[in-house]
């Protein structure tokens, strides 16, 4: 138990002398105590700090200003108009639940069209309407009692239908014929401590192997070996402490030896030589500022190079409709494309149709026979039936659904429901 000091004398005539122009860190400091005890001895006391007021109850005249005033024009109206801060009039507005008529403060007619329309549109289409963000909607709707979640308990048929088939089937196949989601079907399994696979202990031949292997070989031979996954190894080697450790630092003689051969051989090479990584020499090498000279990029074999040279630009700005990137890093003799593309993106080449000589379905704007035909057969056929008509994916048949204003219909879940079902 520690031990409780009691304040002296002494010790409060201190206080009171220079808490109010030195404040607490210095009185905590001079007394051997801490802030907090400091703090509460002056609450006690009811002394005021540097730049503080002591604290003032609010009379029914002010608590009658704020009700009338707070609503229509503020916290800080009201602060300058009391001679308080800002803070202590929001945090006493809370307090008597006087609220902030704002903009966008909830009509009657917003209220109603909310209840009527929640349980049968989307939130979001509810805010396109209102003119307000999803998440306002979906809050206000919470405070009205509409947003209520009703939890589909478990029987005993279902249970008994997850212990039998949760190690034969997919939780996927388990939540359709149970006709729940994934995520659920998930938690009562780990409820009811339900495991897929049972953890296969280590024998002592196969910790002899690794103890034997760890280190000399890849750890996807070893799995192999021991008919493992690669995680389980890596897992089981910490546990057994047989991970590599952390390199040593660096000496003096090591640093002297990369300044020296920086500039003749590669990083590589380097690594060889001192029986270190290859990202080892290059942090390294950062550290002691050797890095990002031209000269050293001589050294890298032919594709490697990161720069291009103004011949190249050239060459990339001619052709870049005419080739591919493959083509274009073929004939600049690199080793892949992706620096072309970044080049191309910079100099704003990327995003033109003309590119592709066979262009993908998302790459281009829909046209207006698209979407009358996705208008017509919105609610008879489905995303991926439409998708299939018009040669595109699912999803961009969604979003363009949602750009037209489509989405949300009850009869087309109605008809999805009843597809589904069959």
């Amino acid at each position: 138990m520690k031990k409780i000091r009691i304040w002296t004398d002494k010790e409060i005539l201190f206080l009171k002398k220079y808490y109010p122009t030195k404040g607490s860190k210095y009185v905590a400091v001079s007394l051997g105590r801490t802030r907090s005890s400091v703090s509460h001895q002056t609450a006690r006391l009811g002394l005021s700090g540097t730049g503080f007021l002591p604290f003032r109850p609010y009379s029914p005249q002010e608590i009658i200003f704020i009700k009338k005033n707070y609503p229509l024009r503020g916290a800080e109206y009201v602060a300058e108009k009391l001679g308080r801060s800002p803070s202590s009039i929001y945090v006493k507005a809370n307090q008597l639940r006087v609220e902030r008529q704002s903009v966008y403060s909830w009509s009657i007619y917003d209220i109603n069209y909310l209840k009527k329309w929640y349980n049968k549109k989307r939130p979001s289409q509810i805010a396109r309407h209102l003119g307000r963000t999803t998440s306002a909607v979906v809050s206000r709707a919470s405070m009205l009692g509409l947003a209520t979640y009703k939890i589909q308990r478990w029987t005993k048929y279902e249970e008994d239908f997850l212990i039998i088939n949760f190690r034969r089937m997919t939780y996927k196949e388990i939540a359709l014929h149970l006709k729940r989601s994934r995520p659920s079907v998930q938690q009562k399994c780990v409820r009811l401590k339900l495991k897929k696979k049972n953890l296969r202990r280590w024998k002592p031949q196969e910790k002899r192997l690794l103890s034997l292997l760890y280190g000399k070989i890849t750890r996807a031979e070893l799995a192999k070996r021991l008919n493992r996954t690669t995680t389980s190894i890596g897992g089981y080697a910490k546990f057994r402490n047989k991970t590599k450790k952390y390199a040593p630092a660096f000496t003096e003689k090591e640093k002297k030896f990369i300044v020296n051969n920086y500039l003749k051989m590669t990083n590589r090479e380097i690594a060889q030589k001192l029986n270190r990584t290859y990202m080892g020499i290059f942090r390294m090498a950062a550290k002691l500022g050797l890095n990002h000279n031209p000269e050293k990029m001589k050294l890298r074999p032919e594709g490697y190079a990161p720069f291009f040279t103004d011949e190249e630009k050239e060459f990339i700005r001619k052709n870049y409709f005419k080739m591919t990137n493959k083509e274009l890093a073929k004939k600049l003799k690199r080793l892949t494309f992706d620096g072309i593309r970044k080049y191309a993106s910079r100099i704003g080449l990327t995003g033109n149709p003309e590119k592709r000589k066979y262009p993908r379905t998302h790459a281009y704007v829909y046209s207006e026979k698209e979407k009358n035909f996705i208008r017509k057969n919105y609610l008879r056929m489905t995303n991926k039936q439409i998708g299939l008509k018009l040669k595109r994916p699912e999803d961009g048949i969604a979003a363009m659904v949602g750009k037209l204003g489509l989405s949300g219909n009850p009869q087309r879940t109605v008809l999805w429901k009843k597809r589904k079902a069959v």
